[in-house]
């Protein structure tokens, strides 16, 4: 786990992956995480998320993604996001599209935590989630 924490903070000071941990409850406790991850390029982020099977369907990885496509788009040059996950995680799926993500189709994964396994794409671009939330930014 401390190997895991320093890479984590490397990449952060790095500007490249910025990782958040998603809690619950009174005793605020780690039921998954969530990051932003720089695999796209210097105009894109990749949103990721999982929350424990056991605390599932309860909109904590929705609303993580949506407070983390908000801040991607409040970092200057920043025109897209994408979520991805395995093509069959229909859990998951329902994320991007109730934040309105256009889905972009399915692919095979070359690298990244896909790789190898068919995966479902989805995109936002900059003025259509600005223009899609309350008051129009984040």
């Amino acid at each position: 786990m401390a190997t895991f924490f320093a890479a984590a903070e490397e990449l952060w000071e790095q500007r490249r992956d910025f990782g958040y941990s998603i809690v619950d409850g009174p005793e605020e406790a780690v039921v998954g995480g969530c990051g932003l991850h720089g695999r796209l390029g210097p105009d894109g982020l990749e949103v990721g998320y999982w929350v424990h099977v056991d605390r599932g369907g309860r909109g904590m990885a929705t609303a993580a993604a949506g407070a983390l496509t908000d801040a991607a788009f409040a970092i200057d040059g920043i025109e897209r996001v994408r979520i991805q996950c395995e093509d069959g995680n229909v859990p998951s799926a329902r994320v991007p599209e109730k934040l309105g993500y256009a889905f972009e189709g399915v692919t095979v994964p070359d690298g990244g935590p896909c790789e190898g396994r068919p995966t479902r794409v989805w995109v936002v671009r900059r003025d259509d989630w600005m223009t899609s939330r309350p008051g129009g930014a984040p």
